[in-house]
């Protein structure tokens, strides 16, 4: 009988919401009416009143629309169909759309008491089976209700950090990472929840790896940005990468996988973290005499020296922590901002535009003698003193790129000062430096720059086997500076052959070479270098053309060496005519030279001329055996009437002539054959 009565009461609750259904359009009053009675009849019927609910809420009356919905939050929560529209309110609450449903489901919220919101959203997060959902609704609670941080925002962060380990993901830049740093943290920090300071330590380490890990994220080979596609390894099951793109196609930082577009995507990543640091500083202890609030890297830099000394000058150990984190974050901001002008394409998200990879590499020294900083027969002393680095015009903005270079390097000795440098490698632990290549990149152009040459070519012949196409050439440049440097003058000239056999030569083939600035100042310096083969092919022979000249005026005759030092000392004409005219004295002391690669590359119509004035009479009958291989045998070939010196004289008569016909041709052209294709010889020759 219950049954039956069961039945007949919910054909009469059917009856009731039909007729009120059948009057919406021609009589609203009428419906409400029909509402209203069936309302007084059966009170706890979910159907008549989510019928009621709905019908003020498509009349747009919010406040009757809310009552009723509270009414049945406290009453009919478990109904599937009242979970829906909560759910459907709980999207809304976190869309940026702002179409008529969604504006009505938010205005909906808004009239709903704080305490019934909070509630509402608690059982919506409750009701997830997804844990990234789950964080997001939670998320909104700590925003909608800034009170509620300290209960829920803790045990947030550890749900975040538990997902993320129990995912096993191989990246910082996961969806769960993202949420904790950027989006809870902030709220945590801000309300002054009590935390234990370590603990705070512990999340700043955490934001420290993902914004920098974020920010330097690899460009991939398609240029599509560090992340791979959205068929591998999704973070969140139901989720999908998705890359974006600016206006005019420009492409954006990738966004984080298993996120949106709006959600994946932070636009000021060092801003975010740095406002992080700059909250955390109260609840660290840390001095607030304005190191954030500084425009410059220079000011950055000062405030961190004064702290640094503060800090020396006591016990209070929040210093130190302050200038260990102060100092990371200045340093890799500034390594960062270096290594992206050095290798315009290393980063996703920074368009390459027109500009060029640059290079650091030692300089030359000024003067006829044309000797780099480099190799002597006794084992050269240090050079302690500061060296200056001298930028190439050709280099947009020079003085910000070595700005941030020196910078660096000044955070990075303060970091391996005695009081930071145990705190400062466990930092790096923790962050994982080591999965950041372009930060031994740098630790490569320092040590350059310090003037310690075998520990930068240990460093650089690491980085070779895992460095990306275009690099090679930059690579090899600096380990030829780094092996001259070293005496080690073999390993200088595989390395210097490598680059030309590397860099891209320019469709303006036959331009003006740029040879590198010299300078008249004492002690070392430095060449910030465009990678081209117009910058970098001259530096390559003045290296080269040092080597040859170690050899060539030592004690014992090397006619083989001195030959290489001719043909290239033609590049860039005059401006090495002193040295060749050494090169002359010493052959004109030997009284002899033996080069048969003379008249392949030799065209330059004033050392042409030089050696037709030595082999005359006035020139002393120097004996020249410049011949080529072909013409000497031919000469051997000839009858005895007609004289072996008189055929020798005009064997080399025509050479010369035929030599003067070229010296139309462009050098460039020329001795780059000449390194092309006697590229073995000239390596044996340094042996």
């Amino acid at each position: 009988m219950a049954a039956v009565g069961a039945s007949v009461a919910q054909g009469h609750e059917d009856y009731l919401v039909s007729r009120a259904r059948s009057c919406i359009k021609t009589d609203p009053y009428a419906a409400k009416a029909w509402l209203i009675t069936a309302r007084s009849l059966f009170p706890q019927s979910f159907t008549i009143q989510f019928e009621a609910y709905s019908m003020e809420k498509n009349a747009g009356h919010i406040q009757e629309a809310a009552k009723l919905l509270q009414e049945m939050l406290e009453t009919f929560y478990g109904e599937h169909t009242l979970i829906s529209e909560v759910q459907s309110i709980s999207e809304a609450l976190q869309s940026e759309n702002m179409d008529a449903n969604t504006v009505l489901h938010k205005d909906l919220f808004d009239a709903l008491p704080p305490s019934m919101q909070h509630q509402m959203l608690l059982r919506v997060a409750e009701q997830k089976q997804d844990t990234l959902d789950q964080c997001k609704t939670m998320l909104l609670i700590l925003k909608r209700f800034p009170d509620m941080v300290g209960k829920h925002g803790v045990k947030l962060i550890e749900t975040l950090l538990s997902a993320e380990k129990h995912a096993h993901f191989h990246t910082p830049i996961n969806c769960y990472r993202k949420y904790l740093v950027h989006d809870v943290l902030p709220l945590i920090i801000k309300s002054q929840t009590e935390t234990r300071t370590k603990q705070l330590y512990k999340w700043l380490q955490k934001s420290i790896e993902f914004y920098v890990s974020y920010i330097s994220q690899a460009q991939s080979p398609d240029g599509s940005g560090g992340l791979s596609s959205p068929g591998q390894e999704l973070l969140s099951p139901t989720k999908k990468m998705s890359v974006s793109y600016s206006a005019g196609g420009m492409k954006r930082m990738p966004c984080i996988q298993g996120l949106t577009d709006k959600d994946g995507h932070i636009s000021k990543p060092w801003d975010s973290l740095s406002q992080l640091l700059e909250m955390s500083a109260p609840s660290l202890g840390w001095c607030e005499e304005g190191f954030f609030k500084k425009s410059s890297k220079e000011s950055q830099w000062q405030d961190l020296l004064l702290t640094y000394h503060k800090s020396q000058q006591s016990d209070f150990s929040t210093w130190h922590k302050q200038v260990l984190y102060c100092s990371m974050l200045l340093l890799l901001q500034c390594v960062h901002e270096y290594q992206g002008r050095m290798d315009p394409g290393l980063f996703a998200g920074v368009p390459m535009g027109p500009q060029q990879p640059l290079v650091l590499i030692e300089g030359f020294k000024s003067g006829d003698e044309e000797q780099p900083v480099g190799p002597k027969h006794k084992k050269p002393k240090m050079d302690t003193s500061i060296p200056v680095i001298h930028a190439s015009n050709n280099i947009v903005n020079s003085s910000a790129v070595i700005q941030n270079f020196m910078t660096s390097i000044k955070c990075w000795e303060l970091l391996h000062s005695d009081s930071l440098e145990k705190e400062f490698k466990k930092l790096c632990s923790h962050i994982k430096t080591e999965n950041w290549p372009w930060l031994k990149s740098f630790e490569a152009d320092m040590l350059l720059y310090q003037g310690h040459f075998r520990e930068a070519v240990s460093l650089l012949q690491n980085q070779k086997l895992s460095l990306r196409p275009g690099a090679q050439s930059r690579t090899d440049v600096q380990m030829a500076c780094c092996y001259f440097s070293t005496s080690n003058l073999s390993k200088c000239c595989e390395m210097a052959l490598n680059v030309l056999s590397t860099i891209p030569q320019s469709s303006q083939s036959h331009s003006t070479p740029v040879a590198p600035p010299q300078c008249s100042a004492r002690g070392r310096w430095l060449h910030l270098l465009p990678c081209t083969d117009a910058e970098i092919l001259p530096y390559c022979i003045q290296l080269l053309l040092a080597c040859f000249k170690e050899k060539a005026f030592s004690a014992s005759q090397d006619d083989m060496s001195l030959g290489h030092m001719i043909v290239l000392m033609q590049y860039d004409w005059p401006k090495h005519e002193a040295l060749f005219l050494q090169a002359l004295s010493k052959i004109k002391k030997q009284g002899s030279f033996t080069y048969n690669l003379f008249f392949n590359y030799v065209i330059n119509i004033d050392i042409l001329e030089e050696f037709a004035f030595l082999k005359s009479k006035d020139g002393g009958k120097t004996n020249l055996d410049i011949l080529p291989t072909s013409i000497k045998l031919l000469a051997q070939q000839r009858t005895v009437t007609r004289g072996v010196h008189k055929g020798v004289k005009e064997d080399f008569r025509g050479a010369m002539e035929k030599q003067v016909a070229r010296a139309g041709e462009h050098l460039g052209d020329v001795i780059w054959q000449f390194l092309t294709n006697e590229r073995e010889f000239l390596q044996q020759n340094l042996l």
